[in-house]
């Protein structure tokens, strides 16, 4: 992986942080996604591989897909140009607090 510059801008609320990010390295790596976010990404990309408990994909990503973590191990493995993306990560307790006022099931 080459080294460039990246940009990460965050934002914290009680329960809720966003953060806007730009990586501008490419080729292999590995990105740990953290658990309980949302991942929303803007530059479409031919060809990015990714693994989900360890089962490695490789595929497209049009812009503006949507990525659910919950608590599976999810990891970016590579990619071949820049990626900018936010991220919404939501606290768990928050979330379950929200099911159940909302008469749905708490497990994340």
């Amino acid at each position: 992986m080459t080294d460039q510059p990246s940009l990460f801008l965050k934002k914290e609320w009680q329960d809720i942080t966003v953060e806007y990010g730009l990586l501008e390295s490419v080729g292999d790596f590995e990105f740990a996604m953290p658990k309980h976010a949302i991942s929303v990404a803007f530059i479409p990309h031919d060809r990015v591989t990714w693994s989900v408990d360890g089962k490695k994909q490789t595929a497209a990503l049009p812009a503006g897909s949507a990525f659910l973590y919950g608590d599976r191990e999810f990891v970016w493995h590579h990619r071949e140009k820049a990626s900018e993306y936010v991220t919404l990560y939501l606290d768990p307790n928050y979330l379950k607090q929200t099911a159940i006022e909302n008469e749905l099931p708490a497990e994340t």
